[in-house]
């Protein structure tokens, strides 16, 4: 079955999704653009399409199971949906580029966060502890790895300092 739950990485909260697209179709971006962000989250394309009315959460599953299969693993969903005639070409491009206007800014607090584990300047612990502390105790990612003693303030490129 499908649901709109966040990650288990993330604290759980359910996205407006049907808020999210009446945003969309009276043209409002910054509005959706503002709950995506509020809820620390990027619509997947098939919730999009739910929300929407487009696609039933059962034709959804079904697409996601025929999609598991071996053969057609490496197949983008978007395109099963085109094939199987559930969405045409232009409805395909239309909603993919409603999820990119959804994405979250690279100098998001997780993207940079998840930079810091990639390039092994902090561990996955480490960082779920200081995005922790930065919702607890008010403060920026930066502050709170530098609170924890794991990065010194000099430490920090002036690209990764500049972010909050």
């Amino acid at each position: 079955m499908v649901t709109f739950e966040n990650s288990p990485k993330q604290p759980a909260a359910r996205l407006p999704f049907k808020q999210v697209m009446s945003c969309l179709s009276s043209s409002n971006l910054d509005q959706a653009y503002c709950l995506c962000m509020e809820h620390r989250f990027r619509p997947k394309l098939g919730q999009l399409l739910i929300a929407d009315g487009r696609l039933s959460a059962g034709d959804l599953d079904s697409i996601l199971t025929v999609h598991d299969s071996e053969e057609l693993r490496k197949l983008p969903v978007g395109k099963l949906l085109v094939i199987s005639g559930l969405l045409t070409a232009p409805e395909l491009r239309h909603y993919l580029s409603l999820q990119k206007m959804l994405r979250l800014p690279s100098d998001h607090h997780e993207r940079w966060g998840r930079k810091l584990v990639d390039d092994g300047l902090l561990t996955q612990e480490q960082l779920n502890v200081a995005l922790s502390d930065r919702l607890l105790k008010k403060m920026t990612l930066r502050e709170a790895i530098v609170a924890r003693g794991w990065m010194s303030d000099e430490g920090l490129s002036p690209d990764r300092a500049a972010v909050n």
